[in-house]
């Protein structure tokens, strides 16, 4: 509030004469400060309470003015104060002529006072209108926020003429800032050491509003304007569409995880909370809390266990899709042992009874499985062990993880995260091997590891061991997940060996049906070829000259017929080695080979442009050809067997058929060729087609999509 000071109290009026306002204003300033009447208001006379201006006074707007809820004063352009409202006296218990003489500088803070003196200077030298805020202090004693306004008033030659200024009470506001303020520095705060962000949002238009946290999570600059595009740009493309549902379903609240994929291709895991705001504005209608998880603060959730073992149940039928062979299987669970662990390699473990432990298999980004000339390693069983050993309790089903430690040359295994810690007695004699395990291990950073049973029909019969570079103790819902891997990785190994018993049984089977084929075709044309003999020599004895010759060409046919079997079966037993040829020449070989000596006439067609296949593929190929062509030589008494290769824009389609007799396809039973020819196209994932009925021949049809990299 622009006034005038003491030093300029004495001045002159316009006819010369010294103004005694001066001496006036000494004397009221002067009162003491207990001078007060009962409602602690100095005391001042009537007079006194009235402006020296008597026209500002008796002016029309004069009682409304005095109304105003808040301190107004004018000023001579000078800033001589020279009108202030009664409020101005209320508020600092002064009278009128001493705020007018400028007493009421002494109330502005001393915090305050020199901001608000340079502030008023420059608006007096300026000749502008300005605002500052300034604490005032009240007729108590206490300070107050003001908001000081004043703005100057010329005449229509641009001469400034007065001065008006107004001061409004904002103390109330002031502290809501200070409470504001004092409220955001400790969200922020908050949020930063529990990795918590808040999210707003309007649902139609995108627009939103986050902390200063969620740009961090995000990993978005704060110069981004915040959307809700923006927040599931972030979110991992798998989790995309279940993040907006979850979303646009705010209003009914909820709490769900997701995962976040970073530009750098990391990911995060997040827990979102969603409600709708409960003062809703036009760009916050919904809004959120999206947490950062940590890997302890993820499998801390009791459905942990649930939703993993789901998720391993799916992506289990995932991997199956893609490959059915178990050995993918498994190398998925040990991939999953290996990420929930920390590990950085993992080993699966077969106890032998009374011959110690086998490796079977080795992760270490790559699957790698145990085979005679490689990885097939015996541990020897060494003396009994103690009865609290960690391998004791381990093997006897009482314990479900053992810890382990690696140092040079020996591992130490315990109970428990913190000891008592057991040398490993069970390597026993095969310590030299240990040593140098160990030392392959430390060398690729390994320190510690985790030992999980491989249990079967409720008995331990091995162990997965997963080698971590730091040591942790596994809380119990980690230890859990991790079983429910390790129970995956088990039934991969089971898969495996039933497999491995398949395939031996499969040839066993080939055996048998070579020995009945055998049995079928040589041994009864050998058979004959004796029968005719005898006959011939009995007809020799009689001097049947014309039998006898019948006979032994009889025999000579039963020979060449039997040496075709012969050649046949010989053929079938033989890896598909194409001897340099292409497909084409292997096929034509085999069609010329297979027909030699036979009425059967094969016709062979060849179309579409030759294209490198995947590994084996020619192989199967060439041996469905050579299945179908045997079972027309032996059952189906035809005249003609043609062959059609023709590679299509993305596919290899085969077609084979006879003009022969014939079978029942759905009444009669469907030999080991068949079921061969099927498995065949199986593995090159096609489809296969027989058509069949009696009198009309048979038809084969199988294609297989050739995978893109074969392609190229």
């Amino acid at each position: 509030m622009p006034t005038k000071q003491p030093a300029d109290r004495a001045r002159e009026t316009d006819d010369g004469n010294t103004d005694d306002r001066a001496q006036e204003c000494d004397d009221v300033c002067d009162q003491p400060a207990d001078s007060r009447n009962d409602d602690g208001r100095r005391k001042h006379t009537s007079a006194k309470c009235q402006s020296r201006d008597g026209d500002a006074q008796n002016h029309p707007l004069a009682s409304a003015i005095h109304c105003i809820p808040g301190l107004v004063w004018t000023a001579s352009p000078d800033g001589l104060v020279d009108f202030v409202n009664d409020p101005w006296c209320q508020y600092t218990g002064l009278s009128n002529d001493a705020l007018l003489c400028g007493g009421w500088s002494a109330l502005v803070h001393g915090d305050d006072l020199a901001g608000f003196e340079t502030y008023r200077h420059a608006t007096i030298l300026q000749g502008t209108s300005g605002e500052t805020e300034a604490r005032l202090r009240r007729f108590d004693g206490a300070y107050r926020w003001f908001l000081f306004r004043i703005i100057p008033v010329h005449d229509r030659k641009g001469a400034l003429v007065k001065w008006y200024g107004h001061a409004t009470d904002i103390d109330r506001l002031k502290q809501t800032e200070d409470r504001l303020r004092a409220s955001e520095a400790l969200l922020r705060e908050v949020q930063c050491f529990s990795s918590t962000g808040s999210v707003g949002w309007n649902a139609t238009t995108g627009a939103g509003v986050w902390s200063a946290k969620t740009f961090s999570i995000l990993r978005y600059d704060p110069s981004v304007a915040p959307t809700l595009d923006q927040l599931l740009q972030r979110v991992h493309p798998e989790d995309r569409e279940y993040a907006r549902q979850r979303l646009n379903r705010a209003e009914s609240g909820g709490e769900f995880e997701l995962r976040l994929k970073m530009p750098d291709s990391s990911v995060k895991h997040v827990r979102l909370v969603t409600r709708v705001a409960q003062r809703p504005t036009e760009i916050c209608q919904y809004v959120a809390a999206i947490t950062e998880l940590t890997k302890r603060e993820r499998t801390a959730d009791p459905l942990y266990i649930a939703r993993g073992a789901l998720e391993m149940a799916a992506s289990t039928l995932t991997v199956l899709s893609r490959d059915s062979k178990p050995e993918a299987l498994l190398e998925y669970a040990l991939r999953g042992l290996c990420e929930q662990l920390d590990g950085v390699s993992a080993g699966v473990w077969e106890k032998k009874l009374g011959t110690g432990a086998i490796l079977l298999a080795n992760y270490d980004g790559r699957l790698h499985l145990a085979t005679p000339e490689t990885l097939v390693i015996t541990v020897k069983e060494g003396p009994p062990l103690e009865e609290d050993h960690p391998w004791s309790a381990f093997f006897r089903g009482e314990i479900t993880l053992v810890y382990g430690r690696l140092g040079e040359g020996l591992i130490e295994v315990a109970k428990h995260f913190d000891g008592p810690w057991f040398g490993d007695a069970q390597l026993g004699a095969s310590a030299p091997l240990n040593r140098k395990l160990t030392a392959g291990h430390l060398a690729r950073g390994a320190a510690t590891t985790l030992n999980l049973p491989m249990v079967v029909g409720g008995r331990v019969t091995g162990l997965f061991v997963v080698r971590s570079r730091t040591s942790r103790e596994l809380r119990p819902v980690e230890r859990e997940f991790a079983q429910v891997i390790a129970h995956q990785a088990t039934l991969a190994v089971q898969l495996m060996r039933l497999t491995q018993q398949n395939r031996e049984a499969a040839v066993v089977a080939e055996r048998v049906r070579m020995a009945r084929d055998i049995h079928d075709t040589l041994a009864q044309g050998f058979m004959g070829v004796i029968l005719q003999l005898e006959a011939a020599k009995g007809a020799l004895e009689k001097d049947q000259t014309d039998e006898a010759a019948r006979r032994i060409g009889r025999a000579s046919e039963l020979s060449r017929w039997s040496l075709r079997e012969a050649r046949r079966s010989m053929r079938a037993l033989r890896p598909g080695s194409f001897d340099g040829k292409t497909l084409e020449g292997a096929i034509k070989q085999l069609l010329l080979q297979m027909t030699d000596g036979a009425t059967l006439k094969p016709i062979f067609t060849w179309a579409g442009k030759d294209r490198t296949l995947p590994t084996g593929w020619e192989d199967n190929i060439l041996r469905i050809i050579q299945e179908a062509l045997t079972n027309t030589l032996k059952h189906s008494n035809a005249r003609t067997f043609r062959v059609r290769v023709e590679y299509l824009a993305e596919e290899v389609a085969v077609q084979l058929a006879d003009d022969g007799q014939g079978f029942g396809v759905h009444t009669e039973h469907q030999g080991f060729g068949l079921m061969g020819m099927r498995e065949r196209v199986s593995l090159m994932g096609g489809k296969f087609l027989i058509t069949s009925a009696p009198g009309i021949g048979t038809e084969i049809e199988f294609s297989a999509e050739i995978p893109a990299a074969s392609n190229d």
